[in-house]
């Protein structure tokens, strides 16, 4: 009989086919394009030979002429892109165009950005490839200069060819756009995107100059209107989503925008609700002080959101920007987990006061994040950007900076448990703070210039978990651990509820430790270890897991997360030799690489390729015989 482990509880349910539509809307739905979804995209190479439809596998865009469109495996908070540079795609027609002839009511949704200000140019467009008749009008995501610069909209392939009613583009910048024609039978257009939301720029019904009628089906195209030289787009095309009916202000609207929103790490300066309608981030919440730049993980199976890491889009490396990178260190696997965050606007200048007592002496940046946690989710890695941001402490030396989150909510940090957490790294000019807990309601800020007396938390900068015939066998290694006193060992059967077995006091003259847990039985087990300081102070490290074969064999993935530039490497322990086959799998359920490598008795350890691709959680399959594990890996 087929056995089947599963080392990461839940996490069988993402590679499952789950009904899925943007933010879970599902009526109308006619087009729904996504370069994040690999199983739709035919490439040679990085060049795009074919674009199918997410929600409707027999429909796609081919390439037909000029430059092919390319691959981009990062364009946009760690998400791919499609790259069109006078590129010519075709996409079905007659009845099988994403609106219907004469069609009086659609909606398109685009993540997208141009590269350059060249004027006209079409990301997409359905019109009357005749251009004689009037009667075949059309209409097209459409980028126009009339002079006054660069703008976005709709392009009604009718005299007198205008858009009527547009939105400022800036070149670099990734727009959520939002194109809703109402069921009217002349200019009764909508234009939003992250910049107006949700006040929408509206063409007001009457207005004669562009009437929209008998819709053509005759061309639908990608990247141009007619040839590559016809109007061509220069940009990028993350997401391409079409509705035959409108969607004006309402619930719906507003669950496809927090999807796109969440997904590419787009603010939109609203609240955000997931494909159910329940609130992912209350804009108003603490009098909206905190509805800034808001960003956030996430799970929405509905939408098949699975945001794992996260920064603002366009902001890294940008100057006195700030940025902030959040990663789940612990991985969400759970639908409906959400993390969300955003700051007050305050100040990236240094002051003095708004610390914790532990921190008197320290300076500060001004500025507050507030959290938003209905996982809850328990911990995340979390980065600072200091480009051009003038600090005191010296960026690059760990021992200048700390990270202080305050579970009660209080912006002063006069008040309630304040934890402090000393930077684990640094690349470049980013601090890089490790297993943080971010309990809802609370409200972090960066010290910027660490007075001598404030404390340094215990740094876990390693823990790992083997399987060692029929003991599992745990080591850790830490830093700066003057002040700790104690690491409770503690062992879990699901990854959620967990146990002590075991406690070994800290010894400051000591940074490595290890445990062996004879009594764990076959199976699967979780393990973490608590510290905690001699001021009772307290902080978990990392989740690691195990597998005991019940005479079979076993499976352990050696760095997880796998950081960098670097790979994942799996362990096997077998009892006989034979075959393993080795599938790396995204959590939305496409398989990336295939591995087939001889094993034999004992320990073999595969080097599974990660190192090309872009951060968040991925999946490895390894099958022997009639067994099959599969663990959890995230990439950093």
């Amino acid at each position: 009989m087929k056995k089947f482990y599963l080392l990461t509880t839940g996490l069988c349910l993402s590679l499952c086919v789950i009904a899925q539509s943007p933010g879970g809307v599902s009526a109308g739905l006619s087009l729904w394009l996504r370069a994040d979804a690999a199983a739709t995209l035919n490439l040679t190479g990085s060049n795009v030979n074919s674009w199918t439809y997410f929600n409707n596998g027999s429909n796609s865009y081919s390439y037909v002429a000029g430059t092919q469109a390319t691959f981009l495996s990062n364009a946009i908070n760690s998400l791919p892109g499609i790259g069109f540079n006078s590129t010519k795609m075709d996409g079905p027609t007659g009845a099988n165009a994403p609106l219907p002839a004469g069609s009086q009511a659609y909606t398109v949704f685009a993540v997208w950005s141009t590269a350059n200000t060249s004027s006209p140019q079409r990301p997409w467009s359905q019109w009357d490839s005749t251009g004689a008749a009037v009667s075949g009008n059309g209409c097209s995501l459409w980028l126009y200069n009339p002079g006054g610069g660069l703008e976005w909209g709709d392009q009604p392939e009718i005299a007198p060819y205008t858009q009527g009613v547009s939105r400022p583009v800036s070149t670099g910048t990734f727009y959520i756009s939002q194109m809703n024609l109402l069921n009217a039978t002349s200019n009764d257009l909508e234009l939003l995107d992250q910049n107006n939301f949700p006040t929408p720029a509206v063409l007001s019904t009457g207005n004669g100059t562009n009437a929209r009628a008998n819709l053509s089906t005759i061309s639908t195209a990608l990247g141009c209107r007619e040839t590559v030289t016809d109007e061509p787009f220069n940009g990028t095309l993350s997401e391409l989503v079409i509705y035959t009916n409108s969607i004006s202000a309402g619930a719906s609207r507003n669950q496809i925008f927090s999807y796109l929103s969440m997904k590419y790490g787009i603010p939109i300066s609203a609240s955000l609700v997931s494909s159910t309608g329940t609130t992912a981030w209350d804009a108003t919440a603490q009098g909206g002080t905190y509805n800034h730049s808001v960003i956030g993980l996430a799970v929405d199976n509905g939408s098949g959101l699975n945001v794992q890491s996260t920064n603002v889009a366009g902001a890294a490396g940008v100057a006195g920007a700030g940025n902030l990178l959040i990663a789940a260190y612990d991985a969400l696997t759970t639908d409906q987990n959400f993390l969300m965050t955003g700051n007050d606007n305050g100040s990236l200048t240094e002051e003095t006061t708004d610390l914790p007592a532990a921190a008197a002496g320290s300076s500060r940046l001004a500025r507050n994040w507030f959290v938003q946690n209905t996982g809850p989710v328990n911990r995340v890695n979390l980065g600072f950007d200091f480009t051009g941001i003038a600090t005191t402490g010296v960026v690059g030396t760990t021992t200048d900076f700390r990270l202080m989150v305050n579970s009660a909510g209080d912006p002063t940090f006069a008040t309630g448990t304040t934890e402090l957490y000393t930077p684990s790294s640094f690349t470049g000019p980013v601090a890089n703070f490790t297993a943080v807990s971010l309990p809802a309601g609370s409200v972090f800020a960066i010290i910027s210039s660490a007075s001598g007396g404030t404390p340094l938390p215990v740094n876990f900068i390693s823990f790992t978990a083997q399987p060692n015939s029929g003991t599992v066998d745990l080591n850790w290694v830490v830093g700066d651990n003057q002040e700790a006193s104690s690491y409770e060992v503690e062992r879990s059967s699901d990854g959620a509820n967990f146990s002590k077995i075991a406690v070994l006091p800290n010894n400051p003259d000591q940074t490595n430790y290890s445990f062996a847990d004879a009594n764990a039985g076959a199976g699967t087990h979780y393990y973490r270890i608590l510290e905690t300081d001699e001021n009772g102070r307290s902080i978990f490290s990392k989740v690691v897991s195990a597998t005991i074969g019940a005479g079979d064999f076993s499976v352990a993935v050696l760095n997880n997360p796998a950081v960098g530039k670097t790979d994942a490497e799996v362990q096997i322990n077998a009892v006989s030799e034979g075959v393993a086959y080795l599938e790396l799998w995204s959590v939305g359920g496409s398989r990336i690489s295939l591995q087939q490598q001889a094993i034999g008795t004992g320990t073999t350890t595969i080097r599974v390729p990660m190192s090309n691709l872009a951060a968040g959680s991925y999946v490895i399959k390894v099958i022997v015989s009639n067994n099959t594990h599969v663990a959890q890996v995230v990439k950093m």
